[in-house]
């Protein structure tokens, strides 16, 4: 077998990336590589560093989108301020409840037209509290779930933008392809871009 490149997997090594041969010693062309090595062949490694640098950044990105998919589908208390018997109150709301606000809203809506005056849905806060809610507060509720999504997939560009700037520069002499890789891994993607 005539050997002109050699790739080292963790277990294997891929000669002229067509052939695979174990690490093993004794294995088929096992001894055939170990001699092109001995005869001056370099191998090569699993991969070049722009695939190393690129599948961290791949990685990392795909924390963040896992994040912030997480966050959109969590029921996280929400605290909304506002005038009116929901002063500070805390609610867990999630994406599933757009769907019901708007509902409640179509149906508060109808009732307005119908002559009802300040017509109220009961709703329960954080706490287990039944609140009688009115129009108005199950609006605030519903725009407060969307204030929320827009910020994590605003966070989610961000810190991905972040990411994806990460490179090795011309100008910087003394940072390996490794400290860059070490830079993205250590980038927090809980921490809050502004």
């Amino acid at each position: 077998m005539k050997i002109e490149k050699v790739k080292e997997f963790t277990d294997t090594y891929l000669i002229n990336n067509s052939i695979t041969v174990s690490k093993l010693i004794g294995a088929t062309g096992y001894n055939d590589v170990q001699d092109w090595i001995a005869n001056g062949g370099i191998i090569e490694p699993e991969f070049t560093d722009s695939e190393l640098l690129q599948n961290a950044k791949d990685k990392k990105i795909a924390e963040i989108k896992a994040l912030r998919n997480s966050n959109l589908l969590k029921s996280t208390p929400q605290t909304i301020t506002y005038s009116g018997n929901l002063e500070n109150k805390t609610f867990n709301i999630s994406e599933g409840d757009a769907n019901v606000f708007a509902t409640i809203i179509g149906k508060l809506l109808r009732q307005i037209n119908a002559g009802v005056q300040n017509p109220t849905r009961n709703w329960s806060d954080a706490s287990g509290e039944r609140l009688s809610l009115s129009i108005n507060d199950f609006e605030s509720l519903a725009d407060h779930l969307e204030l929320r999504d827009e910020q994590e997939f605003d966070q989610a560009r961000l810190k991905t933008e972040a990411i994806k700037a990460m490179n090795l520069t011309e100008d910087s002499i003394e940072e390996t392809i490794q400290e860059v890789i070490e830079r993205i891994e250590d980038f927090d993607i809980n921490e809050v871009i502004v």
